[in-house]
């Protein structure tokens, strides 16, 4: 969104209302158009010194959307304010002598994310895991047994964000022999 002021010359003496006729131009990419979101009165201004201060009777201030371009290239719109109203009449129209015209540049829109270095992780890291919706914490014995034993060498239930994941660890084989060996000696 754009606001942009225009400053008329010295022979528009009267009070006007800004009705706006765009000539658009679009030099190297295509834009569906301007949207107008507002304007004001015509209000006359005057530079009488070299600063920057400007003594403002009458002036146009022009508040423009720009619609940007789905290839994300640069768009540049040409406008030119060709007519305005009178104050007090719908119907009369005065052609300016000298149009000013409004130049808009658009450049192509970037993303900056930010990223965070957490460590370095030492060989090859693998997670395995199955995303279920069985592992509700009201579930019975009959749905999942996994779930309601929650015996860490079976399974980790882990609760993100509302979806249950069920965290399937692998026994090596040495886990086992020891685990048996264990059950023969009792």
């Amino acid at each position: 969104m754009f606001t942009v002021m225009i400053f008329s010359s010295e022979e528009m003496t009267h009070k006007f209302l800004l009705f706006l006729l765009f000539a658009l131009s679009l030099p190297l990419s295509s834009v569906d158009g301007v949207e107008i979101l507002s304007k004001s009165r015509l209000e006359r201004c005057e530079k009488v010194s070299e600063s920057d201060n400007l003594i403002c009777e009458k002036k146009i201030v022009v508040n423009l959307a720009v619609p940007s371009g789905s290839s994300g290239g640069e768009a540049s719109i040409v406008a030119e304010l060709v007519e305005v109203e009178e104050e007090n009449s719908t119907q009369k129209m005065q052609t300016i002598r000298t149009p000013p015209v409004i130049t808009v540049n658009k450049s192509a829109a970037y993303a900056l994310y930010e990223i965070t270095y957490i460590r370095d992780v030492p060989y090859k890291p693998e997670e395995y895991f199955v995303k279920t919706r069985k592992c509700e914490p009201d579930a019975s014995a009959k749905i999942v047994k996994i779930c309601e034993r929650g015996r860490r060498s079976t399974a980790n239930i882990l609760k993100l964000n509302g979806d249950m994941l069920l965290v399937l660890k692998q026994r090596n084989k040495e886990q086992r022999r020891g685990r048996k060996e264990e059950k023969k000696e009792k």
